[in-house]
């Protein structure tokens, strides 16, 4: 559960942020790159973290913040750690259905200290006569690969390793692409959510559905499965998100205060956050369904993306300018009736690689509450 903190390269610069709250000091590393921030995540035990662009992985050290992977990869749309037999495996999937999974445990190094893959331990493509792929989903042990193509068709993928093959089951049932698939904690269901205003989730080895049921479709968010295959948490309306039975029954409503853009479930699901169009990630309680607090916006541009890490200790907070904040969940944290405190923002024009060191040089700073930041 969540607790209540040189020269530019060509792709890449990474900028060493300061903020600093009056009463109190917030140190934030921020990897800066030229296009909007893409796909985040953490690997198992939170030593690296993945940041996707259209086409390229960077991968990172988590203390350091330092490249130690840059993987090309055209068009991803999903990214996600497994772990092997204690080796960290990557795994991604592109819109045209090619699949690749990196070890990314190993640090060979071959360019000032980066190890620059280019070629994944394995490959798999996943095609579908006339159809494009417009979302996926990756089993928890890397085992599945779910598709949703674009005539509402939703497949299952099995990968055989060693012939580089894929067993494959497909579900008929929406009307719509499904933009949102995830799989439940035990890999044995998955759970979909479409334009067609339909939640519908199946069971993989049988091909028997489980929930077929009407939610709010407008808002994009995510259909994700609670710590049970029995309940399924969803968007429904545009500023509400409830716990479902599976027959569509909501158990509990949260009010979010602001229209929902997207919705996410800690690994051990006990705490649900709820990213809103107000740029805030707001924070629920799933156990006992109280609004816990939420994180303030640390910057001016759209949220595209956030991801925290496996205690909920650290967050991930990718920006339509680039900007990848790594912020202490202790430090950012905020109860519901508590304003943001005001804010003095220093970043250094420099690069500074390693994030370690601060240079007065090129300094710009300004004062700004993060509440009025969405005015």
């Amino acid at each position: 559960m969540i607790r209540f903190g040189k020269k530019i390269p060509v792709l890449l610069a990474f900028l060493f942020c300061l903020s600093s709250a009056f009463s109190q000091g917030i140190v934030s590393p921020v990897v800066k790159i030229p296009f909007p921030a893409g796909t985040l995540g953490w690997s198992n035990d939170d030593s690296k973290y993945a940041l996707g662009e259209d086409n390229v992985i960077f991968v990172r050290d988590s203390s350091t913040s330092e490249v130690t992977h840059i993987l090309p990869f055209k068009n991803i749309i999903r990214l996600s750690f497994a772990d092997e037999a204690g080796t960290d495996m990557l795994l991604a999937l592109a819109a045209n259905g090619s699949a690749s999974i990196w070890n990314v445990r190993e640090n060979t190094k071959d360019f000032q200290g980066i190890s620059s893959v280019s070629m994944p331990d394995y490959s798999i493509s996943i095609t579908s006569t006339n159809n494009h792929i417009v979302s996926a989903a990756l089993s928890k042990n890397s085992n599945h690969i779910a598709a949703a193509f674009d005539d509402g068709t939703v497949a299952v993928f099995f990968k055989l390793r060693y012939t580089q093959n894929l067993v494959s089951s497909f579900f008929p049932g929406h009307t719509s692409p499904a933009y949102s698939l995830e799989f439940s904690r035990d890999d044995r269901y998955v759970v979909s959510a479409s334009k067609d205003n339909r939640v519908i989730a199946w069971n993989m080895a049988t091909g028997e559905m489980t929930a077929n049921f009407q939610f709010y479709g407008d808002s994009g968010a995510a259909a994700l499965f609670a710590d049970s295959p029995d309940h399924i948490v969803c968007c429904t309306s545009p500023d509400e998100v409830s716990v479902c039975s599976l027959d569509g029954t909501s158990i509990h409503t949260f009010q979010t205060g602001s229209r929902v853009k997207n919705i996410e479930l800690s690994r051990d699901c006990k705490t649900l956050i709820v990213l809103t169009e107000d740029n805030r990630l707001r924070i629920f309680d799933m156990q006992t369904f109280e609004n816990a607090g939420y994180i303030p916006a640390y910057n001016l541009s759209q949220v595209t993306s956030f991801a925290f890490n496996s205690n909920g200790s650290q967050v991930l907070v990718g920006h339509a300018d680039g900007s990848v904040y790594r912020l202490n969940v202790d430090e950012v944290f905020l109860f519901p009736d508590q304003e943001p405190p005001e804010i003095l923002s220093l970043t250094d024009t420099d690069v500074v690689r390693k994030g370690f060191s601060h240079s007065p040089k090129g300094i710009n700073t300004h004062s700004l509450k993060p509440v009025a930041l969405n005015k």
